[in-house]
């Protein structure tokens, strides 16, 4: 639906700067613009802060789009991917570390999330187990 209005506007509308009854109103048509302009997908690294910048690399190198770091979390534009394809690399990126046993990824909408494995409690009285049994033989 927003396409079809985006298309309206097109080529003459912009051409001398009015826009027509028959197209969007120059506010609302800025706010669509600005809002796909802002919308970026977010890596948030959970507990894996020191992979930081070698994920950031790791993204820079594989995207034309523009990657940008700041605290725990790396932002990609989302116009050169999609969120799916960027899990896909994160994970990639988690399994050429060698990290595959400690961290996993998590998609949200717009969201990927690096998270940790919990580590299981054992206890150690399930660990001694039963004691051999002894068998005799009648002979």
């Amino acid at each position: 639906m927003i396409w079809k209005r985006i298309a309206l506007i097109d080529n003459a509308d912009l051409e001398d700067g009015s826009l027509h009854a028959h197209s969007l109103k120059g506010v609302q048509m800025k706010k669509l613009l600005a809002r796909e302009r802002k919308k970026r997908l977010r890596v948030k690294l959970g507990e894996m802060k020191e992979e930081k910048g070698l994920l950031h690399d790791f993204l820079a190198s594989k995207l034309s789009g523009s990657v940008t770091s700041r605290g725990s979390e790396i932002s990609v534009d989302s116009r050169t991917i999609s969120a799916i394809k960027l899990k896909k690399l994160v994970n990639k990126f988690i399994y050429h570390r060698n990290l595959m046993s400690k961290y996993w990824v998590g998609l949200s909408k717009d969201e990927i999330r690096i998270n940790r494995f919990r580590r299981r409690k054992e206890n150690k009285e399930s660990k001694k187990g039963t004691p051999p049994s002894i068998i005799k033989h009648g002979f």
